[in-house]
């Protein structure tokens, strides 16, 4: 049974893919809050917290981390949680599967699609 590790799965994309994908692949969720029982609790904002957390014997990461915010980037606080969110556990992420030799990785964007509208 292939591994699928969710980073950020307590999503609502990742609740719906846990839904959907658990009956066919072995599932491992890293997130910050608890959304099934078996949450691997790490800040993907952390490389050594994420790098340990993510399954050894994992074939596909992912990548599926969001917050809610503002979007205001002349805010520093809010400048700071995207900066965290969206590019430092991003390179976290990519640089974990490099190093653990993991094959796949899905890097779900939506920022494209809402951001640029």
């Amino acid at each position: 049974m292939k591994k699928i590790t969710m980073i950020g799965g307590c999503g609502v994309i990742g609740r719906l893919l846990t839904k959907e994908l658990s009956s066919e692949y072995d599932l491992t969720i890293i997130d910050q809050t608890r959304c099934v029982e078996e949450v691997i609790f790490a800040n993907a904002a952390n490389d050594v917290e994420l790098f340990q957390a993510i399954p050894r014997d994992t074939d596909v990461i992912i990548h599926l981390l969001n917050i809610d915010m503002t979007h205001d980037v002349m805010n520093e606080k809010e400048f700071a949680k995207m900066n965290e969110v969206f590019w430092i556990s991003t390179y976290n992420m990519f640089r974990s599967a490099t190093r653990l030799s993991i094959p796949k990785v899905i890097f779900a964007s939506s920022n494209h699609v809402t951001d640029r509208y």
